[in-house]
């Protein structure tokens, strides 16, 4: 009977391990390591984990997909964001017992390029032009097919730009191109044209608006002429309906520069008045000294191709906005003749 009972002992405590060991069972899911930042560009994600059962991998965004799982790894494909912001997901690891939660994080696109670089300049014996541009994405330069014989691109070997690099112009003729440069969705576009002096001078016709009626009104006959044997260029007409206007220029930079503050001649109507050119910056305030100058140099227009502009040349405080022409009594500003605004000059069809 002793015995029996003994027996019975020992089976009960046996059972009773059992039961102790089976409620006492934790989950052992661990993250041991996770490469969850990624580029704008795309890429993989990984998670390292340890887990005494299996698990299972639920990703809430549909720009994320589990390629790979096993026992300790689960890798995950992020495809590309173009868009600026950023984005994240997030990843949830479960055994049945216990989860983990993880957030992907992936940047957004961005295109990095210098708007002072964007209208490149230079004269006909040709140059390497720097520029810096860059993004999240490869870029992509796109020379037009016809002018390949004249300019390439060479890139840079830290991938943050490089050089367009244009060739002698022995044409005769200004020449230019428009370079179209893409980064994944996103694109900016190159103006570069190659000419000197000598291909500016002649015959324009132009318009712009007059700051006094904001009304547009055109220029017939605009014509460009010099050198003189100071190396002093004039440019005539720009003042439409009154003639010996013409103002004076220097070349310098691939430009003309034009200084403020030349008396032109005086008033045909009232002799007692003489007209002035000057310049107007963005607060509207007139300059009338040398000292200030605006640049007129090449541009693309739209409708017509290459034609001249009035630009800033950092002549000015606070950036160049007109052109005045303007009555002076002697020393002393009398009123105004005319302000020019945006004024494009364009070689005649």
């Amino acid at each position: 009977m002793k015995k029996v009972i003994n027996i019975i002992l020992i089976v009960c405590c046996v059972l009773i391990t059992g039961c102790s060991d089976d409620d006492n069972v934790s989950s052992a899911l661990k993250i041991i390591k996770a490469d969850v930042n990624i580029k704008a560009a795309g890429g993989e994600a990984s998670i390292e984990f340890q887990s005494a059962s299996p698990v299972e991998v639920v990703v809430d965004a549909e720009w994320c997909e589990v390629t790979e799982q096993t026992a300790s790894l689960i890798k995950i494909s992020v495809e590309a964001n173009a868009d600026f912001p950023g984005r994240s997901a997030l990843i949830t690891i479960s055994d049945g017992m216990e989860k983990q939660v993880l957030t992907l994080v992936q940047e957004g696109a961005v295109f990095i390029y210098d708007e002072s670089e964007q209208i490149q300049r230079v004269g006909n014996e040709g140059a390497s032009l720097p520029v810096e541009i860059y993004g999240s994405f490869p870029c992509e330069v796109n020379i037009p097919e016809t002018d390949k014989g004249w300019l390439s691109y060479v890139p840079a070997e830290d991938g943050k730009g490089g050089s367009f690099v244009v060739s002698k112009n022995t044409t005769g003729t200004m020449r230019g191109s428009i370079v179209k440069v893409t980064c994944g969705e996103r694109a900016y576009s190159y103006a570069i044209m190659q000419y000197d002096a000598v291909n500016l001078l002649g015959t324009y016709q132009g318009q712009y608006i007059s700051l006094l009626d904001q009304q547009n009104y055109g220029l017939s006959n605009v014509v460009i002429s010099g050198p003189d044997a100071s190396g002093v260029y004039t440019i005539d007409g720009l003042l439409e309906g009154e003639t010996g206007c013409a103002v004076k220029a220097v070349y310098e930079n691939n430009m003309f520069s034009i200084s403020a503050g030349q008396k032109l001649k005086a008033y045909d109507q009232q002799p007692e008045l003489d007209i002035y050119f000057g310049l107007m910056n963005l607060s509207a305030r007139p300059y009338w000294t040398s000292e200030y100058t605006v640049g007129l140099a090449p541009i693309f227009v739209e409708g017509v191709g290459m034609g001249l502009s009035f630009e800033d040349n950092g002549g000015m405080p606070n950036t160049f906005a007109a052109l005045c022409f303007s009555f002076f009594a002697g020393d002393t500003y009398y009123q105004d003749y005319e302000i020019l605004l945006r004024c494009l000059l364009y070689r005649p069809n």
